[in-house]
């Protein structure tokens, strides 16, 4: 791709200039405007009296000369050079390199569409065209007559390269996922035949004929009642090939030109300093698909060999690469396979939703997904054949490359894999490896020292980047003066293994650390079961600021001794953490960590949702720092990158350090509920309930008993659920809490009515309500009302639900509950439908379904349509139910397996009472 030039105009958009990356400020309207004139002139001169007639209008000012040629000066410093707008014979001209306007960029790629014949391309090229747009065309200069002329223009570009874009996308297959995008923009656009043929035909190859011919009915009906007139005979056409079933609408796709699946590229970044291997490099170069294991002792360099030569080889595999990091032998714990497995999927496109519980059906779903692709998986650091074997897909196109310090000899026996073990380095290539880090002079002025220094390093890789990294940081220091380091009073492990040798190295490299870095090192030891830290998480640890932790980090990693694994995470080498570990933890640096963890989680949580039942967490000790959590999805990231961080800590009890492991497991509900992992809900739950216990704490006992309530009902454990809620009740009761006490109850009553048990419904959601108002807890209370409309409402008690949902409504909105907005709108809206008052109810109903999809909910968008069309089926409107049924259709595609079945569950049954409406109206 062309690279950018230094100066450029932007117009698709508002009007400004970029100059080496920077946007230097672009004040006042005119100047804007004889900048935008000038550049969509391309290049061709403008006169005077042209520009002022442009810019000032039929009656400009007197000293309108002056001013244009002021104009011009400034934009020619504004530019950098006084050569950008020349002024000759035919006027002043806008001279910049070719792509230097975005708009010229913009129309090439859209031209390009018509001779790229791969939809692939058209797709790339007209999506990065479209991307230049960054709102209206010329929004800060539309004042200005001719350019708003232009504008339109330019607007109509767009939305023609919008049309071109879902003919690429359906030419790929996609037509359900561009379905609702059409909807959407039919309703903005009611008369744009070019989107209705869209719509129609993607419609039709869906399998939704009916749908396909009541699109074509709508735009007729509207093109004949509000403009008089028919759409043109393209469309008339297609309803009749669609009314035919014409085989010529069918788009009939090779498999090679379908709709691409996600290509994930996972594989950490090639080491640049790779040297030496060359026997084993070709034998993996031998290897196209099937099981490879690499072994070898640890340090010996199997992740370097295994990263370096899958980036060589990622072209190989088009359909992507899989990377993970198994820690078979981290002091923190293995990598477990579901959380593998889910990592793998949801780099395949599954949605998180569509993630099955077990392991068992997880396994299954990633050998389906990965059946017919070309795929590079590289599982690093193994420890036994057990932590592979699941991780195996199915069929002979993807190359699986497992590193591990044991031979796992029982994937080669029984699998067929093929074996590399790795040795130590010989001492020629040890000093190819010093070579590429130290450079030939410094290594030409001492062989004999780098000799030395190659037996110190025993000839394993890492100690010799640790010694060469050191060495290459202080220029000054002579080789003989690092040879002489290492040999002073550095004593390895007993045993002369070559894995605990490289201790020697850690020790000297460690104790050439500043203070303050030596210290954060020593604490990476603190919590093994963090596989990696974040700039925070460090800072906290070290008790510093993140300002003041950064440098530390940049010397650790300058000395090999910390890696940056992604941009802002950071790990290092299992050996490494050992070490640090042996070093001994200092001070409260734990406890700075776990509390780190605690509240940034809680920051997380409650931008996931306003807690119904907060809880007061103890003011943070110096020293800790949380997450930047900008918005909801910062937060879910951070979640999925700590989780394995956060699910040990809940775990930890450590004496005297005021750590309530029950709040941390509080914090996580929210998205492992989410996520639907109620085994791993269940197990924080009983950590913190089993420290609780120890503790007699008894909050966290009551709290850690309502949770296990909640996991034990979504695992079907009836008993379990009962025995934990009476116990939760019983220790909020004993503690004075009307809060937790109110929640359980609210919990129990809308569980119920879902179940469709009924009989202590009202009276459970009730009790939670007057609880709540004994508190003056005003955001319960908020949700207590809601909840007793919408459970008055499913018992046909009328009277009872707009009271009630009007001053839950009220609260919510006080509140700022989004969500709880949604839910009581769709209450309000289904009573005003049943009492007969069919456009207030609508009303509701779109608000509900408005904030829905604000919120990113599709599924509660699409059941929200669902009841709106059930309710106006029910109230004899069949025409506006169908309608509100295609909607709630529409959103299918975007909810996962077991949603879009209860959803099409639901739109059957609707069908079914507007079909017994429309034969009842014959």
């Amino acid at each position: 791709m062309r690279e950018e030039p230094s100066v450029g105009v932007r117009l698709l958009g508002p009007v400004d200039v970029r100059v080496a990356g920077r946007a230097p400020r672009l004040s006042g309207l005119r100047r804007k405007a004889v900048l935008a004139v000038l550049a969509l002139h391309r290049g061709e001169p403008v006169g005077s009296e042209r520009l002022v007639d442009i810019v000032w209008g039929p009656n400009p000012p007197a000293s309108v000369a002056s001013a244009l040629q002021n104009t011009v000066s400034y934009l020619r410093g504004l530019l950098g050079d006084r050569s950008r707008i020349p002024n000759g014979a035919g006027g002043y001209r806008l001279s910049l390199p070719p792509g230097a306007i975005d708009l010229e960029r913009a129309e090439s790629l859209i031209r390009a569409r018509t001779t790229d014949a791969d939809p692939r391309e058209r797709v790339t090229r007209l999506r990065t065209a479209l991307g230049l747009w960054r709102g209206e065309s010329l929004a800060d200069v539309a004042d200005v007559d001719w350019l708003a002329e232009q504008a339109r223009q330019l607007e109509q570009l767009r939305a023609t390269a919008g049309v071109s874009l879902i003919d690429a996308r359906m030419a790929l297959g996609e037509h359900a996922d561009v379905v609702l995008e059409l909807q959407q923009a039919a309703q903005t656009h009611p008369y744009r035949e070019d989107l209705y043929r869209q719509l129609i035909l993607a419609l039709y190859r869906c399998g939704r004929q009916a749908d396909a011919l009541a699109a074509y009915q709508r735009l007729r009906d509207a093109m004949r009642d509000e403009l008089g007139i028919e759409p043109g005979p393209a469309l008339r056409d297609l309803e009749v090939a669609v009314l035919r079933q014409d085989p010529a609408l069918d788009l009939v796709v090779p498999i090679t030109a379908s709709a691409p699946a996600p290509r994930p590229a996972q594989l950490p970044h090639a080491p640049r300093t790779f040297a030496a291997r060359t026997v084993e490099l070709a034998r993996l170069d031998e290897t196209t698909s099937g099981l490879t294991v690499i072994s070898g002792t640890a340090g010996v360099g199997k992740t370097t060999l295994a990263v370096h030569w899958a980036n060589r080889a990622a072209d190989a595999y088009p359909d992507g690469q899989l990377y993970v990091n198994l820690r078979g032998f981290d002091p923190g714990g293995q990598a477990r396979p579901s959380d593998v497995l889910r990592g793998f999927l949801r780099a395949l496109g599954v949605a998180v939703r569509d993630i099955p519980a077990t392991v068992e059906e997880q396994i299954a779903l990633y050998r389906t997904t990965m059946t017919g692709r070309r795929i590079l998986v590289l599982l690093d650091n193994a420890r036994d054949e057990d932590q592979v074997r699941p991780l195996l897909p199915g069929g002979t196109d993807a190359l699986i490359l497992v590193t591990s310090r044991n031979r796992l000899t029982g994937l080669v026996v029984a699998e067929g894999a093929r074996a590399v073990p790795l040795k130590r380095p010989s001492a020629a290539d040890a000093r190819q490896i010093l070579h590429r880090r130290l450079g030939p002079r410094r290594m030409a002025a001492a062989p004999g020292v780098v000799d030395d220094i190659i037996a110190r390093c025993a000839r394993l890789p890492l100690a010799l980047a640790v010694a060469a990294a050191h060495a290459a940081t202080d220029p000054s220091l002579s080789l003989a003066a690092v040879a002489g380091q290492l040999s002073e009073g550095l004593d390895s492990f007993p045993g002369g293994d070559p894995a605990t040798d490289v201790r020697a190295v850690f020790s000297w490299s460690y104790r050439a650390l500043s203070a303050p870095a030596a210290e954060l090192f020593r604490l990476l030891g603190v919590f093994p079961a963090a596989p990696d830290f974040s700039l925070a998480g460090l800072a906290s640890l070290a008790g510093l600021t993140p300002r003041q932790t950064r440098p530390l980090v940049a010397e650790l990693v300058r000395n090999h001794l910390l890696s940056e694994i992604s941009p802002g995470r950071y790990g290092c080498h299992d050996l490494l953490r050992a070490f640090a570990f042996s070093l001994g933890p200092e001070g409260d640096a734990l406890a700075r960590l776990l509390e780190h963890y605690l509240h940034t989680a809680y920051a997380a949580k409650c931008l996931y949702q306003p807690p119904r039942d907060p809880i007061t967490l103890a003011p943070a000790r110096p020293g800790v720092h949380l997450a930047d959590l900008p918005g909801t999805a910062e937060a879910a990231a951070w979640f999925a990158r700590e989780l394995p961080a956060l699910l040990a800590a809940v775990r930890l009890d450590p004496p005297e350090s005021g750590w309530r492991p029950w709040q941390l497991a509080w914090t996580v509900s929210v998205h492992l509920e989410r996520q639907g992992r109620w085994s791993d809900y269940a197990a924080v739950h009983q950590a913190g309930l089993a420290a609780a216990d120890r503790a007699d704490d008894r909050i966290g006992q009551a709290y850690a008993h309502f949770f296990l309530s909640r996991a034990a009902r979504h695992r079907n454990r009836e008993d379990d659920c009962h025995d934990h809620r009476d116990r939760a009740i019983a220790l909020f009761r004993e503690l004075g809490d009307p809060i937790g006490e109110a929640g359980v109850h609210l919990d129990r009553a809308s569980a119920d009515q879902a179940d469709g048990r009924t009989a202590d419904v009202l009276a459970h959601a009730s009790r939670a309500l007057e609880l709540y108002r004994s508190a003056g807890f005003r955001s319960g209370i908020g949700h207590a009302l809601s909840d007793l409309a919408w459970m008055h409402l499913s018992h046909d008690n009328l009277a009872e639900v707009r009271d009630l949902a009007e001053q839950g409504l009220a609260l919510h909105l006080e509140n700022g509950d989004g969500r709880a907005q949604a839910d009581t709108w769709d209450t309000l809206g289904s009573l005003h439908i049943r009492q007969g008052d069919l456009r207030r109810g609508v009303e509701c109903y779109e608000r509900a379904i408005l904030l829905y999809h604000q919120l990113a909910d599709p599924y509660n968008e699409a059941d929200s349509l669902t009841a709106l069309a059930t309710d106006l089926a029910g109230a004899g409107a069949a025409a506006e139910a169908h309608q509100a049924q295609l909607r709630a259709t529409a959103l299918l595609p975007h909810l996962a397996r077991s949603e879009s079945s209860r959803i099409r569950q639901k739109v059957s049954t609707v069908e079914l009472l507007t079909m017994e409406l429309s034969t009842q109206s014959r």
